[in-house]
């Protein structure tokens, strides 16, 4: 055990130092005019920033994935699901950073990611049955693959539309890294371990430009990898070994991302409440709300990170199935989702002195 930690360091090590140097070219690359992001009516900084800085953590990951599939032998469950993942990681990172480099038509992104999606739930066994510690499993077969593909098309375009203020991708990427690291230790899988520092580490040497005020930024490429991995993580390790508890292995991954599934979320759900264009840019987010009154980019990213790590630990009752995992889950995300509203409420109303009309 203690070997493996040290070697697990060794190599988080190794990934952040070759990971800075790669992202400072991409930077410098980009700062040449290449890949500016100019700023806009929505956008929350006011100068032209590289982009781009993303292509590193999707490159190394990529890559880091290839390296398990060519090392394990022919008979090892789940190739075919590693292979295809990679597959089409790779097509939506290349269509992403061509969107980063110029503007692409949303249908053709959603097209990719609806492909992607379609790709890795037709190699990996689905959620035929829901099964929550302590209670009675639920059979509910197709519902199942729905729920699975909204879950990875939706989660691929969230992690894009919650990359808008400086650090807070990259922070939920740290994070929801280390509760994959502490996953695969958990289940004894060397691709979910891989995977996690990889993306942990490239994900630490991203901020290190992007901490504000950033000096790079991820674009889609890095984005939209991002969250297609973090939602196809939990069908990897199920196609490895097709024993284990889907529903496990989904709420986990949902509880190391629960903040951005939170705010997404609650913020389409108060939208379709006002009957506004579900279609129409805003800036509607709680992180976004949050910014308008004042709060830093670092402040902001920080106490989404923090409340990420509370979804980092309640894995630990979800990974050995514990019947206490729903008793104390729900309440957990319930009281901390509140805290956040209430906090962006609170904020909301001194800005106006009391006297606005902001509404939940």
């Amino acid at each position: 055990m203690h070997g493996s930690l040290i070697n697990l360091f060794i190599g988080l090590v190794i990934v952040v130092l070759v990971a800075t140097g790669l992202t400072a070219m991409i930077m410098e690359w980009a700062r040449s005019g290449r890949l500016l992001d100019v700023p806009n009516p929505r956008s929350s900084h006011r100068h032209p920033t590289p982009s781009g800085g993303g292509a590193v953590i999707a490159g190394l990951g990529i890559l880091s994935g290839v390296a398990w599939f060519l090392s394990v032998s022919t008979e090892t469950p789940g190739r075919l699901a590693a292979a295809v993942w990679a597959g089409f990681a790779l097509l939506l990172t290349a269509v992403s950073f061509a969107d980063d480099l110029r503007p692409r038509p949303a249908i053709l992104r959603l097209a990719v990611h609806t492909l992607a999606a379609t790709a890795i739930l037709g190699v990996t066994p689905g959620w035929q049955i829901l099964a929550l510690p302590g209670l009675a499993e639920l059979q509910w077969g197709i519902l199942g693959t729905f729920i699975l593909f909204l879950w990875i098309v939706g989660l691929t375009n969230l992690y894009n539309f919650m990359d808008g203020i400086d650090g807070l991708a990259g922070i939920q990427a740290v994070v929801a890294s280390a509760g994959w690291i502490l996953l695969g230790t958990a289940l004894d899988e060397p691709l979910l371990l891989w995977l996690g520092t990889t993306l942990g580490g490239a994900s630490i040497a991203f901020l290190i430009f992007n901490w504000p005020p950033a000096r790079l930024f991820m674009g889609d490429v890095g984005s939209a990898f991002l969250g297609f991995t973090f939602a196809a993580l939990p069908l990897l390790a199920l196609a490895l070994d097709p024993s284990r508890n889907t529903t496990m292995l989904i709420a986990c991954a949902a509880l190391v991302v629960w903040p951005f599934l939170f705010d997404g979320l609650y913020t389409l759900a108060r939208r379709i409440r006002r009957r506004e264009n579900l279609f129409q840019a805003h800036r509607g987010h709680l992180y976004q709300r949050l910014v308008s009154t004042g709060l830093g980019h670092g402040h902001v990213s920080r106490v989404y990170g923090f409340l990420s790590l509370f979804g980092v630990v309640l894995t630990l009752f979800w990974v050995r199935e514990d019947a206490y995992s729903l008793a104390i889950t729900l309440p957990t995300i319930a009281t901390l989702g509140l805290f956040l509203v209430l906090w962006t409420r609170i904020r909301e109303s001194r800005n106006t002195g009391g006297q606005g009309t902001v509404t939940f």
